[in-house]
């Protein structure tokens, strides 16, 4: 969906636009898949030492 977005701000002539919104998805995608990596550590972590 993101990326139909900004396709569509770069075929209305703002290519910048569209840029900042696939690297703010990409960011945020990013912080997703940190926080879900650090929760399966912590989870792990807590098997361990039962």
């Amino acid at each position: 969906m993101i990326v139909i977005v900004a396709a569509v701000l770069a075929a209305a002539g703002l290519p910048t636009l569209s840029v900042l919104v696939l690297i703010t998805e990409a960011l945020s995608l990013g912080t997703c898949l940190l926080l879900r990596l650090r929760r399966n550590d912590a989870e792990r972590a807590r098997t361990a030492e039962a």
